[in-house]
């Protein structure tokens, strides 16, 4: 975003075509994109958000599998959710809420790892 005569312009805005091929997929298209939070990938020039977007699409489904680095103890004790859905909760969030507890989650995560790591 920038101004342009103290106005506020989009300089070479990118965009996604929704798939639809009449007016009530197009309807539904527009419904579930527009209904749901959307995570906003760090882009830069190589790689855009979209294409971050599709990649994450492809892998998420293998996170229900993930192993949990916290002891059970552990995670239970802080109350923290397990690994898969703190993943999935992170890409795919319902509310505001589920992010900032897969955030608290993953925090942890890195924190845990690197000092047993050390």
């Amino acid at each position: 975003v920038s101004v342009f005569n103290r106005k506020m312009q989009l300089a070479h805005p990118t965009y996604q075509l929704l798939d639809a091929s009449d007016a009530d997929e197009a309807t539904e298209a527009v419904d579930a994109f527009a209904g749901r939070l959307l995570p906003i990938y760090p882009a830069c020039k190589q790689l855009d958000s979209w294409r971050i977007a599709k990649a994450v699409d492809a892998v998420l489904p293998s996170a229900r599998d993930a192993v949990d680095p916290l002891p059970a103890a552990l995670r239970e004790g802080r109350g923290f959710t397990p690994l898969p859905e703190a993943l999935l909760k992170v890409h795919r969030p319902q509310t505001k809420a589920d992010i900032e507890d897969a955030k608290a989650r993953l925090k942890w995560d890195e924190a845990f790892v690197l000092q047993v790591a050390l």
